[in-house]
């Protein structure tokens, strides 16, 4: 761990040094940090707020990140739970632990395989509710199961279905968002998600401290529960919605 964290100090020092050097901007060469650096600051900021407008008028586009982002929020701690129910409340050993990790992983990759299949045979809507509730009703059975075969497969279909939810969201996104709006909606999907991630794990890791990792994920099963809910009147909306308009 100290060898890889001098390997990122070093390209981190690298990367640094080489911003002097670069040269961003205009015919007259000007150059250095002063003139290209506060023009990339602002051209920045012009494209959060055009793809954020974009959003407020694209809900077809927006509800996805919202769902996605709580989905994320309210689960951030399942692996690291997973870990330690594993480990403390049913006492594998780091060889029965792995082999469950190793079998989670087959899930996610099994779940980039069908992904296709899925999103030729039904709606974008169909299959990400459907993947909430799946995913809720297996995160419920793992901590129900105590044998390790069950628990390996309770988290297989977890990890397929995490790696279904990934992929879809990427998808129909590339596929609704003009290719003119597609960086700057790209660029607030990623920093919400990634930023979301943080605080699941802060949210998830107090819930456990506080009530026990079986206990948090059992909440967490609840309130995937209410924002599968939540989903499904939000597209109940817009559906209907558009059947107005047509």
């Amino acid at each position: 761990m100290g060898l890889l964290a001098l390997i990122c100090a070093a390209c981190f020092l690298l990367s640094a040094g080489a911003i002097p050097l670069m040269r961003v901007g205009s015919s007259k060469g000007a150059g250095g940090l002063r003139g290209p650096v506060p023009a990339a600051v602002r051209t920045v900021i012009g494209d959060t707020r055009q793809g954020l407008s974009y959003l407020k008028t694209r809900r077809v586009v927006l509800y996805p990140l919202v769902l996605a982002a709580l989905f994320n929020l309210l689960t951030g701690n399942f692996q690291n739970d997973s870990l330690v129910i594993m480990r403390k409340s049913l006492s594998f050993t780091s060889g029965q632990v792995g082999l469950v990790m190793s079998v989670t992983a087959m899930g996610a990759l099994a779940g980039t395989f069908i992904v296709n299949l899925l999103n030729r045979s039904f709606k974008f809507e169909t299959v990400l509710i459907a993947n909430f509730l799946v995913q809720m009703c297996f995160r419920l059975l793992f901590v129900a199961f105590g044998n390790i075969f069950a628990v390996a497969a309770t988290l297989f279909v977890v990890d397929l279905c995490q790696s279904v939810l990934n992929i879809i969201i990427i998808t129909n996104r590339q596929n609704l968002v003009e290719t003119r709006y597609l960086g700057r909606v790209t660029s607030i999907y990623k920093a919400v998600l990634i930023g979301v991630n943080s605080l699941g794990f802060i949210y998830g890791g107090t819930l456990s401290n506080t009530f026990g990792p079986r206990n948090a994920v059992l909440w967490s099963g609840v309130e995937i529960l209410i924002l599968t809910m939540i989903g499904i009147g939000a597209y109940a909306h817009l559906n209907k919605e558009r059947t107005t308009d047509e």
